[in-house]
């Protein structure tokens, strides 16, 4: 019984030592070759070229003017020269009151300097006749002081007249309300009939001039002397850059800066500037969020890179470079900013070398890589490919930590 229970317990160990052989036999080919495999990527020349130096930010469009109109005399409205939304031009009527109860009033003080300059003439003679009088000694001192107060009292008088008649003038030109400048009206927020009054706090329409327009945002502090120098130099010539994200796309508007602000806001660090765009075909409309980019000079030489080959790192940006044997390594740059889907880099990289733009994700230090042609279904070997770059093996950077 005893030899019975060792045989099995012997054919147990040798079919589990089987087992194992066999695993381990046939698990180690496949991973060895999904190891072997060079991992894809994709790689851009590392290049030397002039950029703009921008500065982006986000703000709003706005009417380079706006006027809200309100009455300036009391009135019933009889009626609405324009519609909701029209475009006006300076000058045009949009709303007449009832102007019968001012035309009463100009007319008495019309009549009342008529009046007036009756007297006068009247008081003239009488002044005339007592100094003529008193000459003779005929009428006294006093007669003459008289006379010549009644003649000054009408003479005040019509001088009072010919204010009151000014005065009706000026209120009976209130009754017709025309646009102080061109551009767009609003929404009308009265009917006719309606009484209207200069205590009023809703305005009867807003108008909105749309050429040009302006657009106000902030920069900060630092970029302040840049921009000094740009506008001693260009003068309102600076070009400011205004993209829209509309349903048809990205549309682009060039403008300059208008002018800055007299002040540095303290609290926040940063300076306005206000910008101006032409707007002949209005597709630019108050109150439009868009992207609004400065230029504030050139950076001529500039080391550059497709946005793509930046990576962020847990100490500083980082790129792989290809190395001549297709090998890749990683190392740490000075990114100094991003521009219109280029990366422009200060430190860390040379031109002519080449930097892995995809497929980073499966990389390390050393590996061996596939350079893949995004334009063509063709694959070359990365060492293959990389002995066409006779600039890339002097590269000689400091390697970066692996990631």
């Amino acid at each position: 019984m005893k030899k019975a229970v060792f045989w099995i317990l012997i054919i147990v160990l040798a079919a589990g030592g089987y087992l194992y052989y066999s695993r381990q036999h046939t698990s180690v080919p496949a991973t060895a070759g999904r190891q072997s495999a060079p991992p894809p990527v994709t790689v851009a020349r590392v290049e030397l070229k002039d950029m703009p130096q921008e500065y982006s930010t986000f703000s709003h469009v706005e009417a380079s003017a706006s006027v809200d109109i309100f009455p300036r005399v009391d009135g019933q409205l009889t009626s609405i020269r324009v519609k909701d939304g029209q475009y006006v031009n300076k000058g045009d009527l949009l709303f007449t009151l009832d102007d019968r109860a001012l035309q009463a009033e100009l007319a008495q003080a019309k009549a009342s300097l008529e009046q007036n300059q009756a007297s006068l003439r009247g008081a003239r003679t009488t002044l005339d006749r007592k100094k003529a009088m008193f000459a003779r000694k005929a009428a006294s001192e006093q007669d003459v002081e008289d006379a010549q107060t009644s003649y000054n009292t009408l003479l005040a008088s019509i001088d009072a007249n010919k204010a009151a008649i000014s005065l009706a003038q000026t209120q009976l030109s209130y009754t017709q309300i025309s646009s102080p400048l061109t551009g767009r009206i609003g929404n009308i927020s009265v009917d006719v009939g309606s009484i209207i009054k200069t205590s009023a706090t809703t305005a009867l329409v807003s108008v909105r001039q749309l050429e040009p327009v302006k657009v106000l945002f902030s920069l900060p502090e630092r970029y302040f002397n840049q921009l000094q120098a740009e506008l001693n130099s260009k003068g309102s010539e600076v070009p400011v850059k205004l993209v829209l994200t509309t349903s048809q796309g990205e549309q682009s508007f060039t403008g300059h800066v208008a002018y800055i602000d007299n002040n540095i806001d303290t609290a926040s660090g940063t300076l306005p500037v206000y910008a101006e765009f032409d707007n002949p075909d209005h597709k630019l409309w108050p109150g439009q969020f868009a992207q609004v980019t400065l230029q504030l000079g050139v950076d001529k030489g500039a080391t550059v890179v497709p946005e793509t080959a930046i990576k962020d790192g847990p100490e500083s940006p980082y790129v792989f470079i290809l190395n001549a044997d297709g090998t890749v390594t990683q190392r740490n740059v000075t990114l100094d900013r991003i521009s219109y889907s280029q990366a422009v880099v200060s430190e860390g990289l040379k031109d002519g070398e080449s930097v892995i733009t995809t497929g980073q994700q499966n990389l390390r230090n050393g590996i061996k890589v596939k350079v893949e042609t995004p334009d063509s279904d063709s694959h070359a070997t990365a060492d293959s490919a990389h002995k066409q770059s006779s600039h890339t093996s002097s590269s000689k950077q400091a390697e970066a930590p692996a990631a």
